[in-house]
């Protein structure tokens, strides 16, 4: 199992075009990805389904989109709150 948690931290570094998240999804939640301008396409690197340029200038979790210059200052901080709260949760329920 640590082999596995080892390479999970590993494949974010080969996501594309500012993917950066590996995910646990269902095929409704992929579908929804793609629905939402996600590219559908598999990484040549990881073999695995990724879904860049979703949304693309309605993104509201990318800065330099005009949605995100007004989401990113609400949702970054309330974000980060979060992690804060249940990282720790999270690492003591594991």
């Amino acid at each position: 199992m640590a082999g596995l948690k080892s390479l999970a931290q590993e494949l974010p570094k080969y996501g594309r075009y500012g993917d950066t998240i590996v995910a646990h999804i269902n095929p409704q939640e992929a579908a929804l990805l793609k629905a939402l301008g996600g590219s559908g396409t598999i990484n040549p690197h990881t073999g695995l389904p990724e879904y860049w340029g979703g949304l693309g200038k309605l993104n509201p979790f990318k800065k330099d989109t005009p949605v995100g210059k007004i989401v990113a200052p609400v949702v970054q901080p309330v974000a980060k709150v979060a992690t804060d709260i249940f990282q720790p949760v999270e690492k003591a329920v594991v």
